[in-house]
């Protein structure tokens, strides 16, 4: 009842409980609380896996076990773990913090180099069963940002941070994996801070389903917030779709004491435009159409860029490390075959760094 309590407060119309090796239902608070009807939920679990990564899993049909029939991921790599949670009923599955925090996840372990498929020789050496397949691509969503912290690549320690390049690279290599926000709290902390906007048929609170929500993750039909929203899309297409269009049109809007100074775009994961808000300090910081030159496949993403400090009653953050918006990539058929072609593999020339 104290989770729905604060879900409640932080506004939010939908949450999924990804506790530690437990899938345990918490709908029954709902009613208790007077919330029925007012928030979608949806019952996850954090697998956690200390080799090879933790990953959360949703939505779990509820099973009669004290511990709801948790994962059992011992002595497996991401084929099998990815296996069991299928087996379990879980129909989104989410790569956690591989690369965060200046701490050397399981992507460092890999020595990934952003442009071939993660690989390692010897499992023995990471602590499972020698000869264990370690990677799959089989999972649907990744954490491009862990609570507030940046998601940008630091080159001078590029093996332990640049979750934001990871999964842009991850779409170089023909991967469609959407990027998602995660609140990671703990204990009693406000979650939503940052928040996924996902796209549902339904966006009245409580009546749209879990089954709606996981519809709109697996179609990558959602963008990252840490304090604004974005409405981008190119000519009738938005985040998740394919288009042969290219003009861009942006709408931009936050809590007028919320900045968002910049616009940048990336193009197959290149920079290729900033463009200015016309009014940070408004609520609409910017709306706007702008063509690309596109002459090729492509995805398109963008970012909100701002510095100053989040307004009192929310997080302080560093807030200049921090996007205040992420898009999930918007695919553009350039070449004009009805279908969507990845670049290969490639460097990412975003000039973003915490």
């Amino acid at each position: 009842t104290d989770r729905m309590r604060t879900v409640a407060a932080a506004g939010l119309d939908a949450f999924i409980s990804t506790d530690h090796e437990a899938i345990i239902d918490m709908s029954p608070a709902l009613s208790e609380t007077g919330l029925e009807g007012q928030i979608t939920y949806a019952l996850g679990s954090e697998v956690t896996a200390t080799v090879p990564e933790h990953i959360n899993a949703w939505p779990f049909p509820v099973e009669e076990d004290p511990r709801g029939s948790p994962v059992r991921w011992y002595g497996m790599g991401f084929p099998g773990i990815y296996s069991a949670i299928r087996e379990r009923g879980a129909q989104v599955i989410q790569l956690n913090h591989s690369r965060v925090n200046y701490e050397c996840g399981i992507l460092c372990v890999l020595d990934w180099d952003r442009k071939s498929e993660p690989s390692i020789e010897d499992a023995a050496a990471i602590g499972l069963p020698a000869g264990t397949e370690i990677w799959s691509w089989d999972f649907n969503s990744f954490e491009v940002m862990n609570s507030l912290r940046s998601p940008y690549l630091d080159p001078s320690s590029p093996q332990n941070t640049g979750a934001l390049v990871d999964w842009l690279s991850f779409f170089n290599l023909g991967h469609l994996v959407t990027g998602v926000a995660v609140t990671d709290v703990h204990g009693k902390d406000i979650p939503g801070s940052p928040r996924n906007w996902v796209r549902v048929s339904n966006d009245n609170p409580g009546q749209f389903t879990d089954q709606d929500l996981a519809n709109g993750v697996l179609a990558g039909q959602s963008i990252i917030s840490a304090g604004a929203f974005a409405d981008v899309q190119i000519g009738e297409a938005g985040p998740g779709e394919l288009t042969e269009e290219t003009q861009l049109s942006l709408r931009i809007e936050a809590l007028p004491e919320i900045d968002v100074q910049e616009v940048v775009v990336l193009v197959n994961c290149d920079e290729v435009m900033r463009i200015p808000t016309t009014d940070p300090d408004a609520v609409i910081k910017l709306q706007t159409e702008i063509p690309l030159s596109i002459d090729q496949d492509a995805d398109v993403v963008t970012l909100g860029i701002g510095s100053n400090a989040m307004p009192r009653g929310l997080e302080d953050y560093d807030a200049s490390e921090v996007p205040r918006f992420i898009t999930n990539p918007i695919f553009v058929d350039g070449d004009l075959d009805g279908v969507w072609t990845a670049p290969g593999a490639k460097d990412c020339d975003i000039h973003l760094a915490p």
